[in-house]
């Protein structure tokens, strides 16, 4: 049997989605402030721009924080090994498509995110 081995960043789950949640607070920020001081709407959001900040907040910096450290955390609490390489990696990508899909559609946004999120009931 040949063992894989993965890359750094894609060894435990709080290395990709904490990165990403430093970068994508930094880029979602400087978008606000641009959107705010300047006026700027965002027609491709579907949203008006206090809306669409709040619910980036949640559902893309808060939602990258927690699932990073769930996904290291959990493997601490209950001894198993969490997800790591390729199944972390197309988890982040979920993620990572439902920021960009915003400048698509937002219905898009919010299956996409849909999907990243578990159901109730499987909890």
């Amino acid at each position: 049997m040949i063992k894989q081995i993965n890359p750094a960043w894609l060894r435990l789950g709080f290395r990709p989605f904490f990165l990403a949640a430093g970068a994508f607070a930094v880029i979602s920020m400087l978008i606000w402030f641009a959107a705010y001081s300047q006026g700027i709407a965002f027609p491709f959001t579907g949203l008006a721009p206090a809306t669409w900040h709040a619910h980036e907040m949640i559902y893309g910096y808060s939602l990258a924080v927690v699932a990073g450290f769930l996904l290291t955390a959990v493997g601490n609490w209950t001894g198993r090994p969490t997800v790591s390489g390729l199944p972390l990696l197309l988890l982040f990508v979920l993620w990572l498509l439902a920021r960009v899909s915003v400048t698509l559609t937002c219905s898009l946004q919010q299956a996409l995110t849909c999907c990243f999120l578990p159901e109730p009931h499987s909890l």
